[in-house]
């Protein structure tokens, strides 16, 4: 045998094994695959299909050979594969597509790719393969629902985490029985205050107000009444002062007041209106009027939170020792 011959032989073996691999993919494989040829007048005939095209759409074999595509589908596929068509044909490239249909009310999804063949009668065929991925979109979008659950999921538990978290740490400056702030918290706003009027030169004042005999009425209604009476007289404070001002407790049955941007007039004018109303206010469980002894200060130069604190305290005490239920200021 020539060696021409020889290569000859071989170029046919290798066509016959192609053909038989073609032959074979076509009748056995599950994807879907399907010959279309364009006419020299442009119409778009389905030449052929294989048995699982078949199969899936439920036709005899060989029934859909040779026939207009328009008599197999409707006018919008018609449309939309004769588009896909001509793109594979007019670029001479391979198109890859995803297609969607509604079967027995249930969408149903498909990636298909077409490529073109040019034979030498210059019919031009393009042939498919699509493959069913429904399952594979069903997941993702079963995985994308589940991810923005998930994502809805940890932002809600954030907020409520950062919540929780705002609440712990106003609960760990604020009084438990009144929930004014605590003696902690008084210092921090103290010392901000401070440092304000040293750079603004403004000026503030502090009032410490002690509850008269509240020892008495401890022993005479016992300790959850004298609660009560503390928690009630807090409340009071805090419908007399204003919305800038500071109300904490400072301990015991004593109160704090942080007044901004006040002079000893009006730091008298202040307590003395707020012991009025205290003296007048019917508390609950107690036969008597409960009153209040008050020490005042306004901020001085160089003033630090203890020296302010000391010469406040040191005017409550001249109040208590005077007979109570006055007001004092230093």
């Amino acid at each position: 045998m020539s060696d021409v011959d020889e290569h000859y032989f071989i170029d046919e073996m290798i066509i016959a094994g192609e053909n038989q691999l073609f032959r074979t993919l076509w009748n056995t494989s599950n994807d879907h695959m399907f010959i279309v040829k364009r006419t020299l007048d442009n119409a778009y005939i389905n030449e052929k299909i294989n048995p699982a095209l078949e199969r899936f759409m439920n036709v005899k074999h060989g029934q859909l050979d040779n026939i207009d595509l328009k008599d197999i589908v409707n006018e919008e596929m018609y449309l939309k594969i004769v588009s896909r068509q001509k793109e594979c044909i007019e670029k001479n490239i391979p198109i890859t597509y995803e297609e969607k249909h509604i079967i027995d009310k249930k969408e149903r999804f498909w990636t298909t790719t077409i490529l073109p063949i040019v034979y030498e009668d210059n019919i031009v065929r393009t042939i498919g393969i699509s493959r069913e991925i429904t399952s594979i979109r069903y997941a993702e979008i079963a995985l994308k629902n589940h991810n923005e659950i998930l994502e809805q999921t940890v932002q809600t538990r954030t907020m409520e985490l950062e919540k929780a978290l705002a609440d712990m740490k106003e609960l760990a400056v604020r009084d438990k029985l009144t929930g004014l702030y605590n003696r902690h918290k008084i210092d921090e706003v103290l010392g901000s205050e401070i440092d304000k009027s040293k750079r603004y030169n403004s000026y503030f004042g502090v009032v410490i107000l002690d509850i008269d005999n509240f020892k008495n009425v401890n022993d005479k209604y016992g300790h959850n009444t004298g609660d009560i009476i503390i928690s009630e007289f807090a409340t009071v404070l805090k419908q007399y002062a204003r919305k800038s001002d500071t109300v904490g407790r400072w301990g015991g049955e004593e109160f704090l007041i942080l007044i901004l941007e006040s002079s000893k007039e009006s730091i008298l004018k202040f307590t003395d209106r707020l012991k009025e109303k205290i003296e007048n206010h019917k508390f609950s469980l107690v036969e008597h009027n409960i009153t209040a002894s008050f020490g005042a200060t306004v901020y001085l130069d160089d003033d630090t939170v203890e020296s302010l604190i000391v010469r406040a305290d040191n005017a409550l005490y001249e109040s208590k020792n005077n007979g109570r239920n006055i007001v004092n200021f230093l």
